[in-house]
């Protein structure tokens, strides 16, 4: 999901207003400019490393998913691998194109 895309499901999607606390609001708790500053100190701070091992970990306890497929998963997600990359409407608004 881009920013953009849980900027517009914080606005409309009752499930993500209830986890941030914010049933019913009017417009998004906080705006893209927090989440990308948000993702930049948690990835500096290694925080990113330590949730994808602790998700591991409590798979492995629960025995919900094999450590290997959810490595591989992750692995290939814009947080943790190969994939991490600037979403893609970001990359074009970058772009010249004249």
């Amino acid at each position: 999901m881009s920013d953009d895309e849980a900027i517009e499901a914080m606005q409309m999607d009752r499930r993500w207003q209830l986890v941030l606390d914010c049933l019913d609001g009017e417009q998004a708790p906080f705006g893209k400019g927090t989440l990308v500053r948000f993702r930049a100190g948690l990835i500096a701070s290694g925080g990113d490393r330590r949730l994808v091992e602790k998700t591991i970990e409590i798979a492995k306890k629960t025995q919900g998913y094999s450590e290997r497929s959810l490595r591989a998963a992750l692995d290939s997600s814009p947080l943790w691998g190969a994939a991490r990359v600037e979403d893609t409407y970001n990359l074009l608004g970058h772009t010249n194109f004249m």
